[in-house]
């Protein structure tokens, strides 16, 4: 059953009577429970509408640096805000939360418990593609540091991003996978969370674009998720409230 969280009313930003206001921000795949959520209690609230474009941050990094005509940016991991930064694309990077990688179970193949249980058939494991997905790079990271990459890097399947390798987990199209901690909410999949200190952190980071046309409500919308109000949400969906140092 989808969660909904009730908040507390935000200053209303919006006069009655006037045009919809309106913002397109793009979002990692893994934020898009929390943010689905957010943005349509910011809209009841203050009237404007925001629309999200969610995929791999790596190619949404892509799409900014051709030009793509986003007023925000929510990035599954703040090196691909700092490459935006390095070539004057985008500006005010804010760190929002930190995401965690989870090892999932499909119907009738585990429950798997560790990694070593990974290795002990013949599987298929989706993992959300480590090139450009953060939670496929944690994955990564963390296989390598147990040392069961080797063993087990014939066995992914790869998926264009997190969301991705958790429908193929959902489908049955594989035995196990990866995917965020914060996409758990509304699946009955048996999963476990992989330890943080085994990968860089995912810090999950805004920017807004240098040629966004509404930079004000941008940065307005980006306060909102940095409230404490909104944090304790992130927190529910299972993002860690601080984020660690890389």
């Amino acid at each position: 059953m989808k969660r909904m969280f009730l908040w507390g009313v935000i200053p209303l930003l919006a006069a009655c009577g006037e045009a919809q206001e309106e913002i397109h921000v793009a979002a990692a795949s893994g934020l898009y429970h929390v943010l689905s959520d957010a943005g349509a209690v910011y809209e009841s609230e203050t009237g404007v509408a925001v629309t999200f474009s969610f995929g791999a941050t790596g190619q949404l990094t892509q799409q900014i640096e051709q030009g793509a005509d986003f007023e925000l940016f929510l990035a599954g991991d703040e090196s691909y805000i700092e490459r935006l930064e390095e070539g004057g694309y985008v500006t005010n990077r804010t760190r929002i939360a930190e995401g965690i990688v989870t090892l999932l179970s499909a119907d009738g193949s585990g429950p798997f418990e560790s990694l070593d249980d990974l290795t002990e058939d013949k599987l298929r494991i989706a993992m959300p593609n480590p090139e450009h997905a953060p939670y496929g790079r944690a994955a990564y990271e963390v296989l390598q540091t147990e040392s069961v990459w080797e063993v087990l890097s014939e066995s992914m399947i790869y998926a264009n991003d997190v969301r991705t390798s958790l429908q193929y987990v959902e489908s049955g199209e594989v035995d196990a996978g990866f995917a965020a901690l914060s996409l758990m909410q509304e699946s009955e999949l048996f999963y476990v969370e992989l330890d943080t200190e085994l990968h860089e952190p995912i810090v999950q980071t805004a920017a807004i674009p240098v040629q966004s046309q509404k930079q004000e409500e941008a940065e307005q919308f980006l306060d909102y998720l940095r409230s404490d109000e909104v944090q304790d949400v992130f927190a529910e969906y299972g993002f860690l409230a601080g984020e660690r140092e890389s």
